[in-house]
């Protein structure tokens, strides 16, 4: 799986360039998005936590799709992908891979239900704007379990000068997840 909020991370930090073309188009583009969101939708973010805390430029309204698809013969794979809605590109320009699986290797009420739940966890980590302090189980990283992450918890995932800057919030679904 690419976490949402580390790929956030990893482009905001490496590429700005390439984190305005995917996720912002600029802040004024995000202000322009959510207001036509509040003038076609006002009860979305008037119930909307991450609209409530944080600035309309800086949050990154994010979808995703989920689809099934023929791989090989009798063989189908759940893909899931994940973009800002707020720009607007061609699908194989913006969209991000989340995460494969093999249909055929799924467990009935435990394999969709762990990728979804990872999916939810790094959700919930962006719309903070930070990096997390435990995994989608609620088990803590320390320097033991996964310390790479136990330095990075509680930092801004796109931000400057330790504030946090821009944020994920969800905004759409697209496609037919299993």
């Amino acid at each position: 799986m690419l976490l949402p909020h580390e790929v956030f991370h990893s482009v905001y930090q490496f590429a700005p360039e390439l984190f305005e073309f995917l996720f912002t188009g600029g802040e004024a583009n995000l202000e322009q998005f959510w207001a036509k969101t509040l003038e076609t939708d006002p009860e979305f973010l008037e119930n909307h936590p991450v609209w409530k805390k944080n600035a309309a430029n800086k949050i990154v309204p994010i979808g995703m799709h989920g689809d099934d698809a023929h791989v090989f013969e009798h063989e189908k794979a759940l893909i899931m992908s994940w973009n800002s809605v707020a720009v607007q590109h061609a699908t194989i320009d913006n969209r991000i891979l989340f995460g494969v699986i093999p249909m055929s290797k799924v467990i009935a009420g435990l394999t969709l239900h762990q990728f979804y739940e990872v999916f939810v966890w790094s959700l919930t980590a962006l719309s903070r704007g930070e990096f997390p302090y435990e995994d989608h189980k609620q088990r803590k990283f320390d320097e033991r379990y996964y310390p790479e992450r136990a330095k990075l918890a509680g930092k801004p995932l796109a931000g400057v000068n330790g504030q946090i800057g821009y944020v994920g919030g969800w905004s759409e679904m697209r496609g037919s997840p299993t």
